[in-house]
């Protein structure tokens, strides 16, 4: 309680929350700025995450070990060293994708806003000033490290990345509705969503039955078993969920697509396993 004179009559008692907290010992001005850091800091982390979507460089992460671990010879040959050789060739690697991811984003905002309003560039969680950044920052710091390196080979591979990640795009589903509010002529709106969908899922169904006859014909028991029970099962699996999509509703779409990602892993590491 604060006792407050005023001039127009005796006196009056108002409280004073932050003046009541700081005669107690505590600092709640503070406090509170600690928590709304907090907040703005923890929104852009999403944000962040959403831009970049880590969940794509699982498979750059896998590539990279799997080819560092090609020339031992034994296990005395796993050193730190390897580890961190490694390592330093990942993280541009990474902001590589994050550049390819950034722009993508960058380039379709306003389609986004109607397609994928959930992104932080099309909901404003990131502004167009702070998506530039991370997309101009990302392939600058890749390529210097590729120079730091010493690695020419890194950094044409990097140059090359750029220029691709920056021609990169692709007309998928879940873009359709903001594709007719733009006008654009892509094969969701010309066939139809349905037509599209079902004309990829067996082309997957075929490249999975074609593994299974390949894996037939393997030398290998071991081999055979893996590659035909396990694109057996993929088959299965997305056969399964194939049934379950509702291509009326983007997220049963955005959920299908980041299952075929799954699938996409998995694949991955059969590929490396059999090797």
């Amino acid at each position: 309680m604060l006792l407050q004179i005023n001039p127009r009559s005796s006196f009056s008692l108002k409280y004073h929350p932050l003046q009541h907290a700081a005669q107690d010992g505590y600092s709640s001005e503070s406090e509170l700025v600690s928590t709304s850091f907090m907040q703005v800091l923890n929104k852009k982390c999403d944000a962040f995450y959403r831009l970049t979507r880590p969940y794509s460089c699982v498979s750059i992460i896998a590539a990279l070990l799997s080819v560092s671990l090609l020339p031992l010879q034994n296990p005395a040959d796993f050193t730190p060293k390897l580890i961190i050789e490694a390592f330093k060739c990942m993280v541009p690697a990474i902001m590589m994708n994050n550049y390819a991811n950034a722009i993508n984003q960058l380039a379709d905002v306003h389609i986004d806003k109607v397609n994928k309003p959930h992104l932080p560039l099309a909901c404003g969680d990131f502004s167009m000033g702070e998506g530039l950044a991370i997309t101009i920052a990302s392939p600058l710091m890749a390529v210097a490290m590729g120079i730091m390196l010493r690695s020419p080979p890194l950094v044409i591979g990097f140059i090359i990345w750029c220029i691709v990640g920056g021609a990169y795009s692709i007309d998928d589903i879940p873009d359709v509705e903001g594709d007719k509010a733009f006008g654009l002529r892509t094969l969701p709106i010309i066939i139809g969503k349905e037509k599209v969908f079902s004309i990829a899922v067996n082309m997957m169904l075929m490249a999975y039955g074609g593994a299974v006859l390949v894996g037939a014909f393997s030398p290998s028991v071991l081999c055979k078993l893996v590659t035909m029970i396990g694109h057996s099962a993929l088959a299965f699996v997305l056969w399964r969920q194939a049934k379950t999509i509702d291509l009326s509703h983007n997220k049963s779409v955005q959920s299908f697509y980041l299952f075929i990602w799954k699938l996409y892993y998995v694949e991955f590491l059969f590929v490396h396993f059999l090797r």
